[in-house]
């Protein structure tokens, strides 16, 4: 190793080495040099102190003259005491470099090999994270530590999907079915239909034709109900039918009829019917007058034909009118229909809880409809599409998602370009106490005698109500026969025709025999039943509630397929085949929550359900999918088994339970629960025996309003009472002033109104508020008529929580 002479002012500025260097003499300037020198088992230090240079100076100026010198050997000292000497180390001055050391992520040659941060994996390497989409969002999946960054990655990871530029947790969450912002939720935090929001197109069409369904609108003559044929041709007689919905008066003035005819198995294709036409042929006594005919194929109008003035079919003359078909044929619906527009009928809010709502509508064939929602009109967003197909009669529902609890908010519905605008308001969460507000009521017959524009619905809206009950009757299948083959058809038009709207082209029409005057609701026609004479009346307040208020159904006799009908055959306890075809039609018309238990297992099934709204959960009933007049059943095992399921997992603060039939009466009445004495017991009991406070039973169909209580026959001290609420009717008249003996002596009568109007001219319904804001939460029912006005001297009528048990 070589030696090397230095002069005492080099070894100034080699502090370190002088102090484990063996041939500095002893001297004064030992003490200094180790005053100077850092503890070896510390981090050097290698700034120098200016102090401590002219003190070593001065003392090495003493001990030394300017011509001494000193040998000093450079290659055997170790400056950083990391065991390696100078000539080894590739920096004498940091103990953690040295030869053989491990190379960390530092700048720097750590194992003196010349090389810097070389290798993988190191010490102290950051990850780096692939970012294929360059979106400055890396894929944690794959990824890899490097001092070096490595080719397209970063430093940032997050991105769950590294394909997409658009996904990344700097993006907002959108309804696509995608996890936008990667929160490992897809369409979190947004509004949704829950299914992605996308819009799946027109379906693809078989080779063959399947239905066919022919929309006429009358004209200002009425035309005698059926004698119509319809015949498909394509130089040949392909299908032929005659065209009536049976227990429906068709061809009424100013209505709208629909038909609809299977053609499956008469294996038309599409190309052949574009070669061809179709033909309507009228045979009756009586002239018809047709203002439009839109026929469709599969959902898809393929012609559509408006009369400036109504064709007319003769009196007495076989008459022939030929529909032209569009060839080719078009892939989705013509632009025209027989309808003021597009939407026939709707909107109508059902089911809804904080987070969620349906909303129901119905076109006039299968065309694309768009719904939009948001907090304000201008930021309605698409969030549903529909194709509404013929099968379900063009209904379609969507169920929103991802709102707010107590929030205003708008929709839209845009059929082809058509928009209809409409409002509601989430209730609170689940259990919260409040002021809420219920309208209820049954019996909302159409007919002419009946009030026929139904102007108790104006004065339901102007109450406010946060909900609407319907308790069945809601429609009335009056020529429908119990036991008859059902007519699916006419079970529609029943529907259509109760929630129709004013049109531009309906005009009610009064025979001058008729003593009906609209101004005078005093005076009303004889005739009870509909008249093909009478033509449209628009049920405008009606369809306006139904827009703006959640509405929930129930049904009874007249909406489930006639008077007094039950499901089963007298002889034989065989299932009603029609039971099946109402309950299908219920489902298409009104879009309340999931009903049943099962779709497919008929014991199971029915139109049953929980809502709730805020501290109050409301169950309605099926009285009549299972009900069983003659083996005394009404509820059937399975729904026996939900109620009193649900009514004990209940800690709302009122319960009510919905009825089509009232809970009082005589028990030969097979229209009432006493009759079903088993099923009735069994309720009651269970509600007693399991103090199970505040049940409020909600009830219709007598055309009677009063408030009943039920108690315990078997305590004196009852501190369980069931009230009874019954409130009918919309649109229907019952008995001037009912007594006791109406409703039975299995109960005691707490209440009846005095009612202080004439019964047989005025319809009624209840408004139910409730306030469990107050240490003994109230129940008040007022019952009021078409002008909002009080329809008992004694209203409202308060009942205490305290009352009903449990509290």
């Amino acid at each position: 190793m070589p030696k090397h002479l230095f002069t005492i002012p080099f070894l100034l500025l080699l502090p370190a080495c002088l102090e484990t260097s063996p041939i500095l003499p002893p001297s004064s300037l030992d003490q200094e040099i180790s005053t100077a020198l850092p503890d070896a088992s510390r981090e050097p230090d290698l700034s120098v102190d200016s102090t401590i240079i002219d003190q070593m100076s001065d003392a090495l100026t003493e001990d030394f003259t300017r011509n001494d010198m000193i040998d000093v050997d450079v290659g055997m000292i170790d400056g950083d005491g990391d065991g390696h000497l100078f000539a080894q180390d590739c920096d004498d001055t940091n103990d953690a470099v040295f030869p053989g050391a491990a190379e960390t992520c530092n700048g720097i040659d750590d194992d003196c090999d010349d090389l810097i941060d070389e290798g993988e994996s190191l010490e102290g390497s950051p990850t780096w994270y692939l970012d294929q989409d360059q979106d400055q969002y890396g894929d944690e999946e794959q990824s890899q530590q490097s001092c070096m960054q490595p080719l397209n990655h970063i430093l940032r990871g997050g991105d769950c999907d590294d394909q997409n530029p658009q996904i990344n947790p700097e993006q907002s969450e959108q309804c696509d079915g995608l996890d936008n912002n990667c929160s490992g939720v897809v369409d979190d935090n947004i509004i949704t239909d829950g299914a992605a929001c996308i819009d799946p197109g027109y379906p693809p069409r078989s080779p063959t034709v399947g239905v066919a369904q022919l929309t006429i609108r009358n004209g200002n003559n009425a035309g005698d109900d059926g004698n119509l044929d319809f015949v498909l041709f394509d130089g040949r007689t392909r299908f032929s039918s005659s065209l009536n919905n049976v227990s429906w008066d068709d061809h009424m003035r100013h209505t709208v009829d629909v038909y609809s005819m299977n053609l499956v198995d008469s294996g038309i294709t599409y190309d052949e019917l574009a070669s061809g036409y179709a033909r309507l042929t009228y045979d009756d006594s009586d002239a018809w007058a047709i203002a439009c005919t839109q026929l469709s194929v599969d959902g898809l109008v393929i012609s559509c034909e408006t009369y400036n003035s109504a064709i007319t079919l003769d009196a007495g003359d076989r008459e022939s009118l030929t529909l032209s078909l569009s060839n080719p044929l078009p892939d989705e619906s013509l632009p025209c229909t027989c309808y003021d527009q597009y939407l026939s009928h709707g909107p109508m809010l059902g089911a809804i809880g904080p987070n969620h709502v349906r909303i129901w509508g119905r076109v006039d064939a299968r065309r694309k409809v768009i719904i939009k929602v948001g907090e304000t009109l201008e930021t309605t967003q698409a969030i549903a599409y529909r194709y509404p197909a013929p099968e379900n009669d063009h209904t379609f529902e969507v169920d929103v998602h991802g709102l707010t609890p107590n929030t205003n908010y708008h929709y839209v519905i845009d059929v082809a370009g058509q928009l209809t605008n409409g409002r509601f308001t989430t209730p609170p969460l689940n259990g919260t106490a409040g002021n809420y507000k219920f309208a209820v009521g049954s019996c909302a017959k159409t007919v002419p005698s009946r009030h026929p524009e139904q102007p108790i619905f104006e004065a339901i809206i102007d109450a406010q109500p946060n909900m609407m009950f319907m308790l069945g009757d809601n429609v009335y299948f009056d020529s429908l026969s119990n036991g008859d083959s059902p007519d699916v058809g006419a079970m529609r038009s029943y529907y259509r025709d109760a929630i129709q709207r004013s049109t531009s082209w309906s005009a009610p029409h009064y025979p001058s025999s008729s003593v009906y005057d609209p101004q005078t609701p005093s005076i009303r026609p004889s005739t009870s039943s509909r008249s093909r004479w009478w033509g449209t009346f628009g049920r405008d307040k009606r369809a306006d509630l139904h827009a703006s208020t959640p509405t929930i159904a129930i049904w009874d006799d007249h909406d489930f397929y006639s008077n007094n009908s039950d499901a089963f055959y007298d002889e034989s306890g065989a299932r009603k085949p029609w039971t099946f075809d109402s309950i299908k039609v219920f489902n298409e018309y009104w879009p309340n929550p999931d009903g049943g238990l099962s779709t497919d297992q008929v014991n199971q099934m029915g139109i049953f359900f929980k809502q709730s709204w805020g501290d109050i959960d409301i169950f309605g009933l099926d009285t009549r999918f299972h009900r069983d007049d003659t083996r005394e059943q009404m509820l059937g095992r399975a729904q026996m088994d939900w109620i009193k399921r649900e009514l004990s997992a209940s800690q709302a603060t009122f319960k009510f339970v919905l009825s089509g039939s009232i809970f009082a009466g005589g028990s030969s009445d097979h229209e009432k629960w006493p009759h079903f004495e088993a099923d009735r017991n069994e309720l009651f009991s269970h509600i007693w025996n399991q103090e199970i406070g505040g049940v409020v039973l909600l009830s219709g169909d007598i055309h009677i309003s009063s408030i009943l209580e039920h108690r315990n026959p078997d305590l004196s001290n009852d501190p369980y009472i069931i009230y009874e609420i019954i409130s009918s009717g919309l649109a229907n008249y019952g008995p001037s002033n009912p007594s006791s003996d109406d409703y039975g002596s299995v109960i005691q009568m707490r209440y009846m109104p005095p009612y202080t109007y004439d019964r047989k001219l005025t319809t009624v319904f209840a408004l139910v508020e409730t306030n469990s804001d107050v240490p003994d939460p109230t129940l008040s029912v007022q019952f009021l008529d078409e002008h909002g006005n009080s329809a008992c001297a004694d209203c409202p009528f308060i009942i205490q929580r305290s009352a009903l048990g449990g509290f």
